[in-house]
This record gives C-alpha cells, structure tokens and sequence, in this order.
C-alpha cells in the first residue's frame, strides 16, 4: 500500500461553528484529545531521550485534519498552500524539482439531489421505527475554498460542515462531517492538464460548543511568502471559530447514522471503515458508460464504534538492536539523522491505524506497548480502498463500477485493504493491546459484507447455499472465543464476528457448499462421476465418469 508522508505538510486547519446560545460543557474536555506526540516543546532543549510512537486513526478529525480540509500543495522543501494549478511559487518548486502536487478537496454540501459531481447531500440519524431523519446542516465551516473548474475536472474546494438534529434540545450538541478525496493530477511536470479523484475519506464526529475567548478559527497567512492555513484551537477541539470551539463528546448508545455522498463509481466499490453492522448502497446518478466519467450516490449506514488509541515509547537506555538499527535508517525516520545524534526529545511521532507501517511499529514496540489504552475514541468513518489483490481485480473485472463490499472494525490497527484470499479463505489481521484504558478487556469487533456473485467468483462456487464458518487465532496461537453471524439474503453476503481479544489475533473466514451441477456462470463446474458396471461373457468392469460409457464388446449390466 503507498503511504504519503505526511508528517512533511505544515498545514493546520480547524473546523468552525457559529454560537447559539452560551455554551457550557461539564465533561472532561481534554477526554478525547488522541496520543499525542512525545516531542514536546520542553524536550526540544534537551538531550535525545528515545523512541515513541502513537497509532491514530485517520487524518480526518481534529483541529489538524489535513485529509478533511482543501488544499493544492507542493510536497517540497517549502509548501505553499497554493492559490491554484498554476501558481507560479508552487510552479517554481516544481520546476526546481522541490516537490510536486499534491491536492486533496473537501467536498461540499450538493446543490441538488441529482448533481453531478461529488458532494454530501444528506447526514441522517435513525428513528426507533428504522426510518431516518434528516440532520440539517447548520454551516460550512470557513477553511481554503475554491470554486470548480470544470475545465480540468477539479471539483469545488470546500470545508468541513456542522449538522444537528431537529429533535436535539441542547442547540451547543451536533455532528461535525468531514467528506474529502485525494486530487490526482494529469499532465508534464508543473503544467496541469487534468485531475481526478481517485479516493475518498468520510467521518461523523459528535461534539458539544463551548466558549474560549482566546480561540480563533481558520486563517489564511503568509509566512516568507509561503501561504498557510492556520488556527489557534487547542488538542481538545475538533472544529474552532473566533472565541468558541467544538469538544469530542460521545454518541448516545444505539445511535445508527446514515451518510448519503456523490462519488465517481470506480472509487465506491470497496470500502473500509470504523464502524459496526454497515449497509451500504451504490447507484448510478449520470448512467455514464464511461465509467471513468461515471457518478454514483453512494448510501453508507452504520453504527459507531470505540477505537482504543495507543502510544508507546522507549527510553535510550532501554532501546533494542532491532530498535536501534530501523531508527539508523533515515527512510524509517523521516529522513532525520539516526541513533545516536544528539537529537531532541522523542523520535518517532505518530501512525495511522489502516497503514502496514502500524503493524511494523506495533512489532517493533512489542515490549513497551502499555497494557491499557490510552483512551477510547468514539468513532464513525469510512474510507474508500487504496489497494486491491489479484483476485479481488479479476472478479471485480467481471462487474466493472458495481459495489462489491465493505470491511469495518473497531481495533486499534487493522488491514486497510480486502481480507486476503489464500484460495480457500479470507484472512484478516488486526492488533491492539488487551484493556480499555480502565483496566477493562477490550472486546474487537469485525464486519464483512460482499456481492454474492463476487464472492462466488472468488471461490469459484455454484448458485447453491454457502455456509461460512469463523475463526479467530492470537500470535501465540490460541483461539479467542468470540461470537459470529452469517447470512446470505437479497444478494448480499454478511458476517460478523464479535467478543475477540489481542494483541495480534488473525481472522479466518472460509466458506463451504455442498457439491452441485448448477454453476454459476464464469465459475469452474463442479463434477458429478457416475460409475456404472460394464459386462462381456464372464468379466465385468466398472467405468467411471460424468458420462460412463462401456467399453467396445461390452455391455452396461
């Protein structure tokens, strides 16, 4: 999987609301803030003092959600937020082969239900009936917009947006929705013929407003004539305007909530997320033959999930061979000098949960990772896939543009990609430590639904039932005792699997039918021998096969 390197972009967004009333929060409000990193400014007057490592979840919540937010960039030694495709600062940068583009576009709220070009056009949150009701959206957050340019494909540039409830008595509660995608550009060096967005992220995040008379929102600056967004919120707020900001509070239990998003159809087809029990619904809008230039309305339901974030760290003294030669390397290291330089405090700074590179932090960090979590971050996201397999491709072939399926889970770190198919099972790993952050053990949670039909094609299966059976195996080889469902209706194929423990437990799912003559089509049939007995005087034979034949002289007794 190809993981950009974030920790080069400078850009510090915010979200922002608008106050209704005065806002009161009794709760904790630095209850949510994530693992922070271990570098911190009274260490950078200090000595080198080991390694650390935090696994977050995404880069879409928090005053520093660059994946949320819009912006074209060049990924150099210097990063302006450019002002387009063709400012010259950032052409220059290229041209002095600094850097390249890089681009990401939130999206913003649809015009019309029908529009033809991606958007969020609804937030919805379930009745007790089953029914959902609408969120009204309350605003766009200010952030680094810009308006479409249909010319080269780009999409408007907006903001992240709040929502709340009609039902919801206390006005200062709502849901901050973020909904972006990665911008691809098409062309030779700095010139820009045409874009595209090749993946998207999503996230429902609930909060609750309070007053901070020293907070300001997003703003635009120019620092050395490089332009930045930048914002004062603190850790605690996952959107900030001038003199208020939103805290992280959790969803009221049973919440089911519902996002409805226009997508390209080529980017919808597998998902991935944090959440539990998801429905998900893709249909063309633009019945565009073209998939490339194909839009779907893509409708995710779900239920939120707890993830336990996790931070470890180990001090100089303590560092291992394995430890010390990975950090030597200054690929692992962000290209900082390796061990052991006179660095500044911690080396090591944070991970995103999907990426592979947070299962080989978590085997690094193997004997500092803490027995509890740090906390517990309530969470609804979903994303689209940034990598695919052999047979994933060639059965998706077979159905080019339709939904296939969605892996969700609530651990720490899981595999940001389909479950792999060994040609006889889907095999998915994820980690974590053994307790919530009080002592508690931590109960995982794993979902998959797929297409019929693909998963036919994948095991090369009949039309005939399919049964599936789970099981969940830890490193040290011993299987966790969890709970898990199965069922096949209106083409859909869903499992769940729940109650399973860590650290790095692997999750089998194999599927079985019984032998029959109805293939589908595309699958290998499946043979049925017949053996019959062959007679000629006193001598008999017996011919096996799909359709026995006596031998010449020979005939069936």
């Amino acid at each position: 999987m190809k993981i950009k390197n974030l920790g080069i972009l400078t850009i510090t967004v915010a979200l922002l609301a608008t106050l209704v009333s005065t806002p009161s929060f009794a709760a904790d409000k630095d209850k949510y803030n994530w693992p922070l990193p271990f570098n911190t400014l009274a260490q950078q007057q200090g000595p080198h003092l080991g390694y650390a490592v935090s696994i977050v979840d995404d880069f879409t919540q928090g005053p520093g959600a660059a994946e949320a937010n819009s912006f074209i960039s060049v990924a150099g030694d210097i990063q302006p937020l450019c002002t387009g495709f063709n400012d010259p600062v950032c052409i220059a940068e290229i041209k002095a082969g600094r850097g390249n583009w890089w681009s990401n576009v939130a999206f913003a709220p649809c015009k019309a239900a029908n529009q033809l070009s991606v958007c969020v056009e609804a937030v919805r949150i379930e009745n007790l009936d089953g029914t959902y009701r609408d969120l009204k959206m309350k605003k766009i957050i200010p952030g680094n917009y810009w308006p479409a340019n249909p010319a080269i494909g780009l999409p408007e540039g907006s903001a992240p947006s709040l929502w709340v409830d009609p039902k919801e008595s206390n006005q200062n509660k709502g849901y901050v929705v973020a909904a972006s995608g990665n911008v691809s550009t098409i062309g030779t060096e700095a010139t820009v013929k045409s874009v595209r967005l090749d993946s998207f992220q999503s996230s429902i995040s609930p909060y609750e407003m309070i007053a901070e008379p020293n907070v300001r929102g997003a703003e635009i600056i120019k620092f050395d004539g490089v332009r930045k967004l930048t914002s004062s919120a603190g850790p605690h707020c996952i959107w900030a305007d001038a003199g208020e900001c939103g805290v992280q509070s959790e969803f009221t239990q049973g919440t089911r909530l519902q996002l409805v998003l226009h997508l390209p159809t080529q980017i919808s087809t597998w998902l991935l997320g944090r959440m539990s029990d998801p429905e998900v619904s893709v249909a063309s809008l633009s019945k565009n033959s073209d998939l490339s230039k194909d839009i779907s309305r893509v409708t995710i339901s779900a239920d939120s999930v707890e993830i336990p974030m996790i931070s470890a760290k180990v001090e100089l003294a303590d560092v291992s061979a394995a430890q010390k030669k990975y950090f030597s390397d200054p690929l692992n290291n962000l290209g900082r000098p390796g061990f052991p330089d006179n660095l500044k405090g911690y080396i090591g700074g944070n991970t995103v949960s999907s990426y592979d590179l947070a299962f080989e932090k978590y085997e690094l960090f193997k004997n500092q990772w803490p027995k509890n979590a740090k906390l517990m971050l309530p969470r609804w996201s979903v994303r689209s896939l940034l990598g695919t397999t052999s047979d994933f491709a060639r059965c998706a072939s077979s159905s080019p543009g339709k939904f296939q399926g969605v892996v969700t889970t609530n651990a720490s770190i899981y595999q940001g990609e389909p479950p792999t198919f060994d040609g006889d099972s889907f095999d998915y790993k994820v980690a974590g430590v053994h307790n919530k952050p009080d002592g508690e053990v931590f109960k995982g949670s794993y979902d998959l639904v797929l297409d019929s039909k693909f998963a036919r094609c994948i095991y090369k299966f009949s039309s005939a039932p399919i049964k599936a059976s789970v099981s969940i195996t830890n490193a040290d080889g011993n299987s966790s005792i969890a709970t898990s469902t199965f069922n096949e209706k209106d083409g859909w194929m869903k499992l769940s699997a729940n109650g399973f423990t860590f650290s790095t437990p692997k999750i089998r799912v194999k599927l079985s039918q019984e032998k029959t003559t109805a293939a589908m089509p595309g699958a290998k049939p499946v043979d049925k021998n017949i053996t019959v007995t062959c007679q000629k005087g006193k001598v008999t034979k017996k011919v096996t096969a799909a359709n026995p034949k006596c031998p010449s002289g020979y005939k069936k007794k």
